[in-house]
């Protein structure tokens, strides 16, 4: 049997290769499991880490971000492109001129604007679409990070949380805090003014004012939200 090495120094740093250090590598996988039963997140689970294959993240998708959602919204926000899409996910989508308040830009599938060059993750509409369900997906956690007036929105009914993306996505996150009367209205559980002041006081200049063509789209969304 190997001499134990009685020097643990290094255990902070390491207590694996102090484990092994101290049995001569011998019965590790025992010791390990052993380790399992007295504590199932220490040596263990970290060794196990360390022998099986690196395994990239996988983006965490929110349940709120649904096909019917993401419908609602990509035909409201390109209803040739969301037809299109019905009917052939491998159909070639190419940028356009951008419009309104991202004039200058360029456009490419629903909604996703840039400035230079051709974003090289959307080739076809069903690029597209899988782009539209990334950005919202990211969205949630940067309202829920930074707005000042809705940082609680992963608490807030599936529905509410979608009328917020929807404006957050087209106003931004600082634009979204304007909106204080929707907020009282959410808490009450007002649905029908949260739809006024979502629609209707977008059209007309409410909390923050909205181009015509947003109105559109949150009525569409509305229609298939609430």
């Amino acid at each position: 049997m190997a001499e134990l090495n009685t020097d643990i120094s290094f255990l902070i740093n390491d207590p694996i290769q102090t484990a092994i250090h101290a049995t001569g590598g011998n019965k590790v996988d025992d010791l390990f499991n052993a380790a399992a039963e007295a504590n199932p997140t220490s040596l263990y689970s970290r060794e196990m880490d360390r022998r099986l294959p690196f395994q990239p993240r996988v983006p965490e998708r929110s349940e709120v971000v649904d096909n019917e959602f993401l419908e609602a919204v990509a035909r409201s926000e390109n209803e040739p492109l969301y037809e299109q899409w019905l009917e052939d996910q491998e159909a070639e989508v190419k940028p356009f001129a951008a419009t309104g308040d991202a004039k200058g830009r360029s456009e490419i599938g629903f909604g996703y604007t840039f400035k230079t060059g051709t974003p090289s993750g959307i080739k076809t509409t069903g690029d597209a679409f899988e782009n539209l369900r990334g950005r919202y997906n990211k969205l949630i956690n940067k309202i829920a990070g930074k707005s000042t007036r809705f940082s609680n929105i992963k608490e807030l009914p599936a529905k509410y949380q979608r009328v917020l993306l929807s404006i957050a996505d087209n106003v931004g996150i600082t634009g979204l805090d304007d909106f204080k009367k929707l907020q009282e209205a959410m808490k009450q559980h007002d649905v029908e003014e949260i739809h006024n002041q979502m629609v209707t006081k977008a059209k007309l200049g409410g909390d923050k004012k909205y181009t015509s063509l947003l109105s559109r789209r949150d009525n569409i969304f509305y229609g298939s939200g609430f």
